[in-house]
């Protein structure tokens, strides 16, 4: 059985007061414009761009291929009294939970200043920072039972061992080593983060803003971790798909493109050494020896393939975030796309999703209703913001079996009915106006 997983986030922009949402299943994340919603993920994406860099920095990456800040202050919450100049993150999974502190420093930006974690397992828990000694570590460690094996292997080799805090990328760890460089074979350590840190470098991550077709793609390949935003590997995802021991996986992409009325036929093959073409089929129906580069077709099929390449290339439990996967298609394929997503789903794949698309939603929720999704999958979590703070507020909903949230907000699904209504005392204020 999976165990829930939760993220928090505190004092990141608009995100004052501490904010959590549960990840598993599908996770929806939509309100109005400036809410929050994509600065409550941004944070995790930060990390994942900070841990993904060959090299240590020294601080947080806040200008990479996931997020692009120009300044850490752009980070920092103008909600409430914010002076000490804090934000924090929280992972959950199950009874075990962790959480990092980064603080600004100026000439630097945000280095990890604690990292600690609290388990059922645990009397008292964790707490590290880079100020601590070994005596101090030494007597909270000695409080958890399961760490007691470290000393008593120690003992046995007559090695003297010291504790000491140190920073590893964004995350800060306790290490249990020698000063003795004959003794170099022993080490030992505790990461209070270290599940937050899978759960970051596991991400795919497709942005909203996916780039524009190409003629050739650059080779990117990979397996089940995607470092950086996740585009740049759909072409050479697709050629290895193509080849016999993938053909499953491509199948599936060309029936999933079929039925949202985006092509019938896709190719994607090696142009010379460092480059991939991909070739779409102009016709909807038998186009397999009718195709054309992706650049000569509409823009929602370079901009759908980034998604329906992510959901079918994870693996079951990985974590698949998409921002606006309804881009630039037509209204009757963002309702299909539930169908999409539905698959995945079964899959064990699980997926976080922005959007501002009522019919995807719609969609998601004539599933449940048809009993193809399970409701306890499903959350909404619908974002708005304090009109006087300015803070992010988020109201969260779980469909009950028939696939309805409760108290759907007025300001999203209600202006369908309101721009038809609009609509019609127009037409009929034309035709009746002036009699």
């Amino acid at each position: 059985m999976d165990l829930t997983m939760k993220i928090a986030v505190e004092k990141y922009k608009s995100i004052y007061e501490k904010k959590e949402i549960t990840i598993d299943g599908l996770t929806i994340l939509s309100g109005s414009n400036s809410s929050g919603k994509s600065s409550f993920m941004q944070p995790f994406l930060i990390l994942k761009q900070t841990l993904e860099k060959q090299y240590d920095s020294g601080y947080l990456i806040i200008n990479g291929e996931n997020i692009k800040l120009t300044d850490a202050k752009q980070i920092l919450s103008k909600v409430g009294n914010n002076k000490d100049k804090k934000f924090s993150l929280a992972f959950t999974e199950g009874e075990s939970s962790c959480r990092i502190i980064y603080e600004y420093r100026k000439g630097a930006g945000f280095i990890p200043k604690e990292s600690s974690m609290r388990s059922s397992k645990m009397n008292s828990g964790i707490t590290l920072n880079l100020r601590m000694k070994h005596d101090e570590i030494k007597e909270m460690l000695g409080r958890e039972k399961e760490f007691g094996f470290m000393d008593e292997y120690a003992k046995n080799k007559k090695i003297k061992p010291i504790w000491k805090t140190i920073k590893k990328k964004c995350f800060i760890i306790a290490e249990y080593r020698s000063p003795d460089k004959k003794a170099s074979f022993f080490a030992a350590g505790v990461d209070p983060t270290y599940n937050l840190e899978r759960f970051i470098r596991s991400i795919i991550h497709v942005p909203g803003l996916r780039g524009n077709p190409e003629r050739k793609y650059q080779i990117a390949e990979s397996e089940n971790v995607f470092p950086g935003s996740f585009e740049k590997y759909v072409a050479s995802i697709i050629s290895m798909w193509g080849k016999s021991r993938s053909m499953d996986k491509y199948d599936l992409l060309v029936k999933q493109l079929n039925y949202l009325g985006l092509a019938s036929s896709i190719k994607a093959k090696r142009t010379d050494d460092t480059s991939i073409e991909i070739n779409i089929s102009r016709k909807i129906k038998n186009g397999d020896d009718d195709c054309v580069s992706v650049a000569d077709v509409g823009f929602g099929v370079s901009q759908t393939l980034p998604v329906l390449v992510a959901l079918l290339v994870a693996r079951k439990g990985q974590h698949v975030y998409i921002e606006q996967p309804e881009l630039h298609l037509h209204p009757k394929a963002q309702f299909k796309l539930a169908e999409i997503m539905k698959s995945a789903l079964d899959r064990g794949v699980k997926i976080i999703i922005e959007t501002h698309s009522s019919l995807l939603i719609r969609g998601i929720q004539t599933k449940i209703a048809r009993k193809e999704i399970d409701s306890t999958q499903v959350s909404l979590n619908w974002f708005t913001q304090d009109e006087e703070t300015g803070e992010t507020i988020i109201n969260t909903k779980a469909p009950d079996e028939l696939g309805a949230f409760g108290d759907w907000p007025s300001d999203f699904d209600d202006i369908s009915l309101y721009a038809e209504q609009q609509y019609l005392d127009a037409v009929e204020e034309s035709i009746y106006g002036s009699l």
